[in-house]
Parts: C-alpha cells; structure tokens; sequence
C-alpha cells in the first residue's frame, strides 16, 4: 500500500530536524508534497533520495582521496604510464570504505550496533 510520512518521520530518517525537512522540502531540495498545508514524504523515494546523495557525496570524496594520492610532496601531478608510482586506492576502493563508514555511522544513530 502507498503511503505517505509527515515531516516528523522524515526527520528522524533523515537525522535532521523537523524545521530543516520543511525547508528542504520547501526549497525543492527532497521528494515531497505539500497536502491540505502539511509536507508529506513518500518514504520509499526519500530514502532512495538520501541513498543517491549518500553516492554522491563518497564518490566526491573518493575522487579528491585518488587525486590527492596522484600529487607529490610539492603539490605536483606525479608521472603516469610504465614506471608510475602507485597510485594508492581506486575510486572504487575508497568509495566502498566510505559507504562501509556511513552505515556504521546510521547503525549506530539507529542504535544497531
């Protein structure tokens, strides 16, 4: 059955409070609908939407952790082709530490340890 979360619950999925969820929602910035005055969540997109932005956020984090592995002391590109350094961890790599860090983190906000 499709049904819809006020912002109380968005809040608590979210991990923000109920004023940042209506300014977001405001905004444009989650899913969201506003129904007689009230924004309503459809919970399945919200969390979809936090997932997406959970992505986002490690693959920025992953592609500035590669690149900044790819400079030398001096802040200088380091060479590329036969004979190159290593170039430290993969996207993927450091992508996949940091999903694994995230839902430690909404484990433990969840109180499932």
């Amino acid at each position: 059955m499709y049904e819809r979360i006020r912002a109380t619950r968005a809040a608590e999925i979210l991990g923000v409070d109920v004023r940042s969820v209506q300014r977001l929602a405001q905004r444009a910035k989650i899913p969201a609908a506003r129904v007689g005055g009230v924004w309503t969540f459809d919970e399945a997109q919200l969390r979809a939407w936090l997932t997406q932005q959970e992505i986002e956020t490690c693959r920025r984090a992953a592609e500035a952790e590669v690149a900044s592995s790819r400079r030398g002391a001096t802040g200088a590109a380091r060479p590329y082709g036969i004979g190159r350094p290593s170039m430290g961890s993969s996207v993927a790599e450091v992508c996949a530490r940091e999903m694994s860090k995230l839902r430690q983190r909404e484990r433990h906000r969840s109180g499932k340890n």
